[in-house]
């Protein structure tokens, strides 16, 4: 086993931050998070999405909690997903998305993808609704994942889209214990 890699180790206390392209854009965004290859339910005690800005922030006022069904945290069930309520963010077709999931309790093995070019982050604690990459240093890269985000819902005028994005991290760049 390698030693400090979530698709071993998995995640306990830490916050994950996808960083994702949209296919369209729209005025709303959900975010539909999936335990699709989890053998047991992954507890979900916060999540937000907001526009990517560099590294690890996020462009400032955009961050935006996620609620599902009015709570601000969720049970997904193994082999199950949520989706979020939506929430009022702009967003233009192929934008960067943030989208961070608080994972509070031990989430098991982790889906994992090696060849990717798409860096995403791991902080101690819940990092949610932070958008500073400050004092953010890369301790060496990881290939690691967990099961949280599955696809995002954008909506113009009542009208809704829908576009895969991941259900896995493609890269996890893990940053200092001291936040993004």
């Amino acid at each position: 086993m390698r030693r400090g890699v979530a698709s071993d180790q998995g995640l306990r206390n830490q916050t994950v931050r996808n960083v994702v392209f949209l296919s369209a854009g729209g005025d709303r965004v959900r975010v539909r998070l999936t335990n699709a290859f989890g053998s047991r339910p992954l507890q979900v005690g916060a999540a937000s999405v907001a526009l990517a800005g560099s590294g690890a922030g996020t462009v400032p006022a955009s961050v935006r909690q996620l609620r599902f069904g009015g709570r601000p945290s969720i049970l997904v069930a193994a082999g199950g997903e949520a989706l979020s309520d939506p929430v009022s963010l702009r967003v233009a077709a192929l934008q960067r998305l943030d989208v961070s999931v608080y994972l509070p309790s031990a989430t098991g093995p982790a889906t994992q993808h090696f060849f990717a070019a798409q860096d995403n982050f791991v902080a101690s604690g819940n990092q949610v609704g932070t958008r500073d990459s400050a004092g953010s240093r890369n301790t060496g890269s990881a290939s690691a994942g967990t099961r949280d985000l599955g696809s995002s819902n954008r909506s113009t005028s009542g009208a809704s889209s829908r576009a895969l994005m991941s259900s896995t991290i493609r890269r996890c760049t893990p940053v200092s214990t001291s936040g993004w």
